[in-house]
């Protein structure tokens, strides 16, 4: 008989429990206690039911018909997401998110289909940083004689020590301008007191992203390509969204700093892909390889960003899997317009964070020339007065912006600010003082 979801041995030499599961460690994961994970999983596309697949059949008992020089079972049905490429990312992902480990130990191989700087960046997300650490170890390469003589195999041992899930941070796949997060460890702490959590400019969701405790989050942003994308990341399928963005990249040669593939691919979008189905996910791809990776649209919202010096790599796709994996977990939904347009959503349970284009900064997203109206004492005048609405309401406000730089001063907001007696904290990023202004 095979064996049930979960049996417990025991072992009576030493008087200590077993406890055996059988299913996808993915799946349940999240309900084994354990001070130490050890995972070695299979590397490449055969899986592990394949390759020992004796041991398969004696613990399903089938007899199944046999095929091949080996007598292999049949494999056409077995499902092994560690053994896909794109798919073995995502369960990766869950499974370092979702442990309640404190040390995690992985073994892997320079053959695998994941890659040493991919798992590395995964490991850093969810272990303290300085922690992280690889092993390489010179193997001999198993081989038969279907198998290429590649030589410089070798074998990783990978150890992190895992961080409190609290202290994990989830960073945007857009590299979005005026992005918060260098700087979300000094912001999540004031992100707590009221049930419902409005991102009223939301932009690349960095904050809010990284909220915890909220039984509902908004998003807002007037952008609705990056609203779009992030709509995108949310509700498709996260493998089929990376296997999709790597085959584009390979059908355009795209590459870093090429212009002639990169101006290729932004035509076909602005002609023939714009509206149509996919056409965010061709879009983000064409994103990456612009300039500083802005979103820029010219009046006719055709995107007309030049060619930049970035693109796909592991560190993107880390932040896509982990991203995207989060933002499906959270409750959260999208809307796309000027923020007032939101307003019936908010009331005095309601948290409302607010991450405004900074007017006294020269920041591109200012000037009203990427196919949105910019910003300027008019618009910074209006926000105010509408959070005065809010807060007679009963929310809590918390604004980021910037009070002072290079001898500028942001007379409105610093106004506001004493009117209201607000907590303002303070810290140094990239040479200026960002500010983080609470009302409540």
């Amino acid at each position: 008989m095979p064996p049930s979801d979960t049996d417990i041995m025991q072992d009576y030499q030493n008087n200590n429990l077993v406890q055996v599961r059988n299913g996808n460690i993915e799946d349940v994961i999240n309900d084994v206690p354990c001070d130490i994970l050890y995972l070695d999983p299979p590397y490449t596309k055969n899986s592990y039911s394949v390759q020992y697949h004796i041991l398969e059949t004696l613990i399903l008992n089938d007899n199944p018909e046999l095929r091949g020089i080996t007598g292999a079972r049949p494999y056409e049905n077995i499902s092994n997401d560690w053994s896909r490429p794109n798919k073995v990312e995502v369960v990766f992902d869950k499974v370092l998110a979702k442990t309640q480990a404190s040390h995690i130990v992985f073994s892997y191989s320079s053959d695998g289909l994941m890659t040493k700087d991919y798992i590395m960046f995964a490991l850093k997300r969810y272990c303290y940083e300085d922690s992280v650490t690889c092993e390489e170890i010179a193997y001999k390469r198993y081989k038969n004689f279907k198998t290429e003589d590649k030589q410089g195999h070798r074998e990783y041992l990978f150890y992190g020590r895992k961080k409190p899930i609290e202290q994990v941070n989830y960073y945007c796949p857009l590299n979005y301008m005026g992005g918060k997060s260098p700087i979300i460890d000094f912001i999540k702490p004031e992100l707590q007191g009221r049930s419902i959590f409005v991102d009223l400019m939301g932009g690349g969701f960095n904050v809010g992203i990284n909220t915890n405790g909220f039984d509902r989050v908004v998003y807002n942003d007037i952008n609705f390509a990056v609203a779009n994308i992030l709509r995108m990341f949310k509700e498709e399928d996260t493998s089929m969204l990376l296997t999709f963005f790597e085959k584009t990249i390979k059908k355009y040669g795209l590459e870093k700093c090429d212009k002639e593939a990169y101006t290729k691919i932004r035509k076909d979008y602005n002609k023939k892909y714009r509206g149509k189905d996919k056409a965010y996910w061709y879009l983000y791809v064409v994103i990456l390889y612009g300039f500083q990776q802005q979103l820029r649209f010219n009046s006719s919202y055709e995107f007309n960003n030049p060619v930049g010096e970035s693109g796909y790599s592991d560190s993107v796709k880390e932040k896509i899997v982990s991203f995207s994996r989060r933002l499906k977990e959270i409750d959260v939904e999208f809307h796309i317009g000027d923020y007032q347009e939101i307003d019936n959503l908010i009331d005095a349970k309601t948290l409302v964070y607010v991450d405004p284009p900074y007017l006294i900064t020269l920041g591109s997203y200012n000037d009203g020339k990427r196919g949105f109206k910019g910003w300027n004492a008019h618009e910074e005048v209006r926000l105010l007065s509408y959070l005065d609405t809010l807060l007679a309401r009963g929310c809590k406000v918390v604004i980021s912006n910037l009070l002072e730089y290079k001898g500028l001063h942001n007379k409105y907001l610093h106004e506001w600010a004493q009117t209201h007696k607000a907590d303002i904290f303070q810290t140094k990023f990239r040479g200026r003082n960002e500010s983080l202004i609470i009302v409540q």
